[in-house]
């Protein structure tokens, strides 16, 4: 029977304790003090990208890249909620937008075109998320899971301008690459 060492992480040794766990991590410190040795195919931390190796060196907090990419598609979800709100309300009219819109109006042109690109986002936006919290729950956020984040928001932000004023064909080629790059998210966890 073979009892594989456990790696010491050098930084959560630094780190003050309470009660056996570090205070600066929550669940990012108990996964890393679990972590394998190096010589395990998936030991954590082996494909972290560089953004997230400098941050934890010195000490700050571990925003990885494909966090920040999360970040910047809850404001383009945002942003795109303030565009259809505004174009719906200029279209239908305060009274009907502010009342109990008993009789069902929908946005047309360019207005309805905001609206739907808006809900599209909506319908994506829950297996964008879940991707990102499986790699980082598993704890191997990496190289992929950025790359695929990254491919993921800038496909969507791009889908807007192409399902509002974009030729035929731009628009789902922007909705294949959104959901290729949830699926490069996953790279990390079969590395």
């Amino acid at each position: 029977m073979t009892i594989r060492s456990r790696a010491v992480d050098p930084c959560l040794l630094a780190a003050p304790t309470v009660r056996g766990r570090t205070r600066r991590g929550g669940l990012t410190a108990i996964l890393l003090s679990r972590r394998l040795s190096a010589g395990d195919a998936m030991a954590i931390g082996d494909n972290r990208p560089l953004s997230y190796i400098f941050a934890r060196k010195g000490g700050l907090a571990m925003m990885t890249s494909d966090l920040w990419a999360l970040i910047g598609t809850i404001g383009l979800a945002i942003g795109q909620l303030t565009i259809a709100s505004i174009l719906t309300l200029r279209q239908l009219g305060g009274a009907w937008v502010a009342g109990a819109r008993d009789e069902p109006r929908a946005a047309t042109g360019i207005s309805g075109r905001f609206v739907r690109a808006h809900r599209n986002l909506l319908e994506i936006f829950p297996q964008f998320v879940a991707a990102v919290f499986v790699v980082h729950a598993a704890g191997v956020a990496g190289h992929w899971s950025a790359i695929g984040a990254w491919v993921f928001f800038a496909a969507r932000c791009l889908y807007v301008p192409a399902y509002a004023f974009g030729p035929i064909g731009v628009r789902p080629a922007c909705w294949v690459t959104a959901q290729i790059g949830i699926v490069l998210i996953f790279g990390d966890l079969i590395r």
